[in-house]
């Protein structure tokens, strides 16, 4: 089943994603005055949050200004040429974040007191590599 949304809704969920965006940075920045994995945490809630907020921002300004634009994107993100292009650039970026998260895993388990950031730096590196695995399958069997 394929989901199909129009303009309008899209607008709508962008409006929600920017706000929850804005709420994931107010909270990071509140938490970020404690000490130890909260203060992990909040930095990666605020990554989080700018990033979703500047996707929403992005869609945002494009309904509202460039409509025409925004609908020939729709038009070439469903060309099958550009969904392969798409497919080895993110296949190439996938294993290169992969080497460079394993290798800057590595190097901090090799020193002290970066223990716990080294361990969660290779468990994402795994954790991506499952979901790409998992995405692979998934994408095949429903050719």
């Amino acid at each position: 089943m394929k989901l199909k949304l129009n303009l309008k809704t899209k607008t709508i969920l962008s409006a929600i994603g920017l706000v929850a965006g804005i709420a994931l940075v107010v909270c990071g920045y509140m938490l970020s005055k404690r000490e130890g994995f909260v203060e992990i945490l909040s930095s990666v809630m605020i990554f989080f949050g700018l990033v979703l907020a500047a996707g929403c921002i992005r869609f945002l300004y494009n309904a509202i200004f460039w409509a025409e634009k925004l609908r020939q994107e729709e038009i070439d993100e469903k060309d099958e040429r550009n969904q392969l292009i798409r497919g080895k650039a993110a296949y190439i970026i996938l294993w290169v974040s992969l080497g460079v998260q394993g290798s800057l895993g590595a190097i901090l388990m090799g020193l002290d007191g970066y223990g716990k950031i080294a361990n969660i730096l290779m468990g994402a590196s795994l954790l991506e590599a499952v979901c790409f695995i998992v995405a692979v399958a998934i994408i095949e069997k429903k050719m």
